[in-house]
C-alpha cells in the first residue's frame, strides 16, 4: 500500500492501466480487500466504469464480495456521487460564466446604442442652435457645458454599473 500511494503521488501509476484480463488497480485492490488502497484510488480519480474480462466494475466486484466487500461498495457509491456533483457544479458555473457574458454582451450593446443616441441628438440640437440663431457664442458655451455634462453622467452611470456587479 505504502508504495503504490508513493507512486500515485509521484504520478508515476496510471491508475486506469489494465492487467492482461484487464483488471484496473481498483478491481484488484477490491478482489484483495485492500479497503484502504481502494479508497486511495478512488481519491486520486481512478475509474469506476472501466469493466474487466468478465464485464465487471470495480462496483459490481465489490458487490459480489458480499459482507466483505460492503465498506468498498459504499466508497465507490459515495464517489459516484461525489464526481456527479462535481460535474453538476462544474456545469453550472460554466452556464452561470455564459450568462454573464452574454449579459456583459447586451449591456454593452446597449451601451454603444445608447452613445449612439445621445452623439445623434446632441448633433441635431447643435444643428437647431446653428440654423436659428448662427451660432451664438453663449449658445457655443451652453452647448459645451450640455456635452461634458452628459459625458459625466455616462461615466456616472458606468460607475454605478461597476459598483452593482454589472
Amino acid at each position: 500500500y505504502q508504495a503504490l500511494r508513493e507512486m500515485v503521488n509521484r504520478q508515476e501509476v496510471n491508475l486506469d492501466q489494465t492487467d492482461e484480463v484487464l483488471n484496473t488497480p481498483l478491481h484488484v485492490a477490491v478482489a484483495t480487500r485492500q479497503h484502504n488502497m481502494a479508497v486511495m484510488l478512488l481519491n486520486r480519480g481512478a475509474s469506476i466504469d472501466r469493466k474487466d474480462r468478465e464485464g465487471r466494475t470495480a462496483l459490481q466486484l465489490a458487490r459480489s464480495l458480499g459482507e466483505a466487500g460492503e465498506g468498498m461498495v459504499v466508497a465507490i457509491q459515495l464517489t459516484a456521487r461525489r464526481r456527479q456533483e462535481e460535474t453538476r457544479r462544474e456545469e453550472k458555473r460554466r452556464m452561470v460564466a455564459e450568462e454573464r457574458e452574454r449579459q456583459a454582451e447586451l449591456l454593452r450593446q446597449k451601451k454603444e446604442e445608447e452613445q449612439k443616441q445621445n452623439e445623434e441628438d446632441e448633433e441635431m440640437d447643435i444643428q437647431e442652435w446653428e440654423q436659428e440663431d448662427g451660432c451664438d457664442p453663449i449658445l457655443e458655451a451652453a452647448l459645451s457645458r450640455l456635452s461634458v455634462a452628459r459625458e459625466v453622467v455616462r461615466e456616472m452611470e458606468d460607475q454605478l454599473e461597476v459598483a452593482k456587479g454589472g
